[in-house]
């Protein structure tokens, strides 16, 4: 007897990392024009530096296990935005991202989510990839809300 191949993980994934995306671009949202233009402790250094960055990582974290599966990786509408300075184009892609990673996920069941081999070597799932990615915007959201209330060291 087979069984039909199921996405209810996949959803709840994809459900929670744009409840994420949601919250870290909300957060943003609120912010006043001169917030943009902090530097920042940090790699990232700059509240645009945080933003490109994130973008960026979501859209490299699906592309690591789809290439892992052999699978086609969809075209990437903004390849260079971890490095860009240019506010709307950073919006833009905050926003681009979500119709990318459903594209993603679009080809996998939950079947799919067991173990794979990522281009840094070590055994892992894509699970825990998208886990990872809702993570990852909590975390950067974490760190404006501290740069924003003072806890980090910010400067023009």
């Amino acid at each position: 007897m087979s069984t039909t191949p199921t996405r209810n993980v996949i959803k709840a994934l994809l459900d929670e990392w744009d409840r994420a995306r949601r919250d870290f671009v909300g957060f943003l949202k609120e912010q006043p024009p001169e917030f943009f233009e902090l530097n920042l402790e940090g790699n990232q250094k700059s509240v645009k530096g945080v933003m490109g960055h994130v973008a960026g990582a979501a859209y490299g974290l699906p592309q690591y296990f789809l290439k892992a599966m052999n699978k086609p990786v969809p075209e990437v509408k903004y390849p260079n935005i971890r490095t860009s300075t240019n506010l709307a184009e950073i919006w833009d892609a905050l926003e681009d991202i979500k119709g990318f990673t459903e594209q993603c996920l679009a080809a996998l069941n939950d079947q799919d989510l067991g173990f794979i081999l990522v281009t840094w070597q070590k055994p892992t799932t894509a699970e825990f990839i998208m886990e990872h990615s809702i993570v990852h915007f909590l975390k950067h959201r974490r760190q404006l809300a501290r740069a924003k209330a003072g806890e980090l060291k910010t400067w023009k």
